[in-house]
Formats: structure tokens, C-alpha cells, sequence
């Protein structure tokens, strides 16, 4: 998946990848390595299944590696993220950016999100997510709350929120509803 945005610091910004035995996405991501130099950017990995190549990987590149001795959950396992963050000294300033192993995005645009999250002061951020490269094939990450209308939707196999229309929305607009594909909090 690729995104664009949508929506001198002494901000820090720590990112928080889960691998589910997705290391191939994580190790093959140079984008992610040269945003991890940023002085301000710090790269959390949460190995889900203790893969020892995963950790190797990690430690090579200046990633923090965390490992639990079982599976659990997305949300569990960027809690113990955000939990290592704060023992690490992430405070009330900085942002905690949930970022699935699949998403890229590049140096420069993670540093222009960087920008407009300080331009914004926004307690939440996302952005807008595609599924390829040339930024043309939308991925369905920004939708309405649902609907009693909607809930009738899943018996004909349809979603129950609907997405935004993409082209009407503004930067900086407010939305409903958020992938946790990528977001910043």
C-alpha cells in the first residue's frame, strides 16, 4: 500500500510497526530506513511471532525490537508499543504514529506530514491511503460513522459504513472514521 498526505521541531515521532510474520515488507522497506535517520523519528517493531532474522534486521538498522512470548492482537500489540515508547521517554509532545508493516510512504512526505501535524496541532492524523504506486487505486480508509440504513448493507454484502468521496474532502477536513492502517496520535 502506498499513501499520500491528507489532511527544525522538537517534536519526536515514534512509529509503531506490528509484524505478524511480515518481516519481508518491513526488511525490504528502504523508505522506512531513511525516515528512521530523521533525528526526531524513532522506529518501533512489535515481532508477533519471534522471528530471529526480524530481530537481526532490527537491531542492524537502529529499529527498537520488542518481541512477546505469544500472539496477540493489533491493538494489544501497539499498546505494549506505546507502553515501550513512554519507558523510552515519548511525552505529551510527541506523536505515536501506527503504521501497518505494508503501508510506504517516503522521507519527504513523512516529513511534510511532520510539517502539518505541527502546522495543524491536530491531536489525530491520518492520511490518505492507495494501493499502488502511481497514487490512482484508493484504498477504502476514510468513511462515515454507520448507519441503521448501513447495517442493513452487510446482508447484501456491502460495508456498513460508507467511504467518503475523496475528491470532495479538503486537507485538514474532519472525518468519522479512520483505518488503523496509518494514523498518528
Amino acid at each position: 500500500m502506498k499513501c499520500i498526505l491528507f489532511g527544525g521541531t522538537s517534536m519526536n515521532y515514534y512509529v509503531s510497526i506490528v509484524s505478524h510474520n511480515h518481516e519481508k515488507f518491513i526488511m525490504g522497506n528502504e523508505k522506512l530506513k531513511k525516515i528512521s535517520k530523521l533525528n526526531n523519528v524513532h522506529v518501533y517493531i512489535k515481532d508477533n511471532v519471534g522471528n530471529k532474522e526480524l530481530e537481526k534486521f532490527t537491531i542492524l538498522n537502529g529499529y527498537h525490537y520488542v518481541s512477546s512470548p505469544s500472539s496477540i492482537g493489533f491493538g494489544e500489540n501497539n499498546n505494549v508499543l506505546f507502553k515501550e515508547c513512554i519507558k523510552d521517554g515519548m511525552s505529551l509532545n510527541d506523536y505515536f504514529c501506527v503504521i501497518n508493516p505494508d503501508v510506504i510512504i517516503d522521507k519527504d512526505n513523512f516529513e511534510l506530514m511532520m510539517l502539518k501535524i505541527k502546522h495543524t496541532g491536530n491531536e489525530l492524523f491520518t492520511v490518505d491511503l492507495y494501493k499502488d504506486n502511481e497514487f490512482i487505486i484508493n484504498e477504502p480508509s476514510l468513511r462515515y460513522f454507520s448507519t441503521w440504513p448501513g447495517f442493513f448493507r452487510m446482508f447484501v454484502n456491502k460495508p456498513a459504513n460508507i467511504e467518503y468521496d475523496k475528491k470532495q474532502l479538503k486537507e485538514f477536513d474532519t472525518i468519522d472514521w479512520a483505518a488503523g492502517s496509518f494514523f498518528s496520535v
